[in-house]
């Protein structure tokens, strides 16, 4: 097993723990398909422990990340943007493989846009390959502000 393997590995045990502990707040899981085809991708929330003070869901500065599945691409990215009252107040771009180096957590603001009040949330699973971007599954959360 190479070194890298072996910190993908434990980074999987990490997420696993602290999704066990992120109380009983919930995202449902939203999928993505055309018709009545086989669902094949999943992304959910999951809420960090800086998240875990008030279980009512996340707050403007609190960490999160995302459970995702897909079986469309080997290379599944996440983008997730913030609204106040239609206006984007916030959007990040995650990868959510082995070779992307940045990690997968994201702190909710504060951005210069966004320095107080609530924002809805929306994720997507997004396929970028051959430089098209096509929406797998997407969920959708509220932040506290």
């Amino acid at each position: 097993m190479t070194p890298r393997r072996t910190h993908r590995n434990h980074s999987i045990v990490l997420a696993a723990l602290l999704a066990a502990a992120a109380c009983a707040f919930t995202v449902t899981p939203a999928f993505a398909g055309k018709g009545g085809g086989t669902r094949t991708s999943s992304i959910s929330l999951v809420m960090l422990a800086t998240s875990l003070v008030e279980p009512t869901g996340p707050h403007l500065g609190d960490q999160v990340t995302f459970a995702v599945s897909t079986t469309a691409t080997t290379r599944p990215w996440v983008n997730a943007n913030c609204y106040q009252n239609g206006r984007l107040v916030y959007s990040q771009w995650r990868g959510f493989f082995d070779e992307y180096r940045s990690g997968q957590v994201l702190t909710l603001g504060p951005t210069a846009s966004w320095t107080s009040g609530d924002a809805d949330c929306r994720a997507d699973l997004v396929n970028r390959d051959n430089f098209r971007k096509r929406v797998l599954a997407s969920t959708t959360f509220h932040v506290v502000g």
